[in-house]
């Protein structure tokens, strides 16, 4: 089965008969789990007859979700080629739910926030790709503004991992003369952290008194190892997650996102020997083997430590603009294309 993506209006609307809604309600996702089933699904629906494919949303929206106020708006026609003779289009929607109601007397038995995508999906075919076709608008179309970046350390972490991101986020503020990014260190206990290579530094802040933050780095190294089955850490970021408008991977700082379960449903690379590890801890996630980085909107990952160079940036290409980069490239000699 193929699944594509058309224009609006390149698709004749009388062909459209679903309606899909990739829906957000306090910065988490929506899924819904019918009565009749133990898989989670985006909100969505069949087209009654003589309906407008927007009154199908905001119907389908309200009758599964409970969604009576929210603001909502077309992304895209999709459609599932099953075979030459048999396909189905649709058209795929992103609202921004600001008051839930009373869920109403539907098929629909349970509706939960997820930061990720769940798992268990009914249709693990299709909504992967719904689901990052929306990542991959709001990248294109919200103007992400970051202040705090938050560079996150650990016993064993690897040096360049942290270092080169912080470098790169460093020489925007030299080379714009400001202090327009605020970047700071946090551990789990503030204090001395020992790199992998042996260097020993301290960290500005804990995970429990470090200032809000807008950004979260998180580098590997052989102590990413430990660090992805400290619950302590993973809770902490799970629980920040919403918060963040970015979060940025360096190598097997992967592993952590993974058991965290936030790379559900996303594409995500980390460093060539640790592919299988990643495979195994997050069965769901699409690896990339052949990229530098991998940028799924929110959550951005890089491969192996320098490459964590080249993804951040990338990311200060996208907020702050090519002729910046440029002049940060110049200043830290480092060869890289956009």
């Amino acid at each position: 089965m193929e699944i594509g993506f058309k224009e609006i209006g390149q698709v004749k609307d009388g062909e459209l008969k679903f309606a899909v809604i990739a829906a957000c309600f306090n910065d988490k996702w929506i899924f819904v789990k019918h009565k009749q089933r133990d898989t989670w699904e985006i909100p969505g629906g069949h087209r009654e007859t003589g309906e407008d494919i927007e009154e199908t949303a905001k119907r389908e929206l309200f009758e599964e979700t409970g969604a009576v106020e929210f603001k909502i708006q077309p992304i895209c026609e999709y459609f599932c080629d099953y075979s030459e003779e048999n396909q189905s289009y649709g058209r795929l929607f992103y609202a921004q739910i600001k008051k839930l109601g009373k869920l109403p007397d539907s098929e629909i038995g349970k509706v939960e926030l997820f930061n990720a995508l769940p798992e268990n999906l009914t249709y693990p075919a299709i909504q992967p790709h719904l689901h990052n076709k929306i990542l991959e608008y709001l990248t294109k179309n919200v103007d992400i503004k970051i202040k705090n970046i938050a560079v996150l350390v650990f016993n064993d972490v690897e040096l360049m991992d942290f270092c080169g991101p912080y470098d790169v986020f460093s020489m925007a503020n030299k080379v714009k003369n400001d202090k327009g990014f605020n970047i700071f260190t946090v551990s789990e206990k503030k204090g001395m952290v020992m790199t992998q290579n042996g260097l020993s530094i301290n960290s500005d802040y804990s995970i429990y008194d470090c200032p809000q933050i807008d950004m979260l780095i998180i580098p590997g190294g052989q102590g990413s190892r430990t660090e992805m089955s400290n619950e302590k850490l993973l809770n902490w970021i799970n629980g920040y997650y919403p918060k963040l408008k970015m979060v940025l991977s360096v190598c097997t700082g992967a592993l952590l996102l993974a058991n965290c379960g936030l790379l559900n449903g996303l594409r995500a690379t980390t460093h060539h020997n640790a592919v299988d590890l990643l495979r195994r801890i997050s069965p769901n996630t699409t690896i990339v083997t052949n990229k530098r980085f991998i940028d799924n909107g929110k959550i951005v990952l890089s491969a192996g430590v320098s490459s964590g160079i080249d993804m951040s940036l990338y990311v200060l290409e996208k907020l702050l603009g090519e002729q910046l980069v440029l002049k940060v490239k110049e200043n830290m000699e480092y060869d890289w294309m956009s």
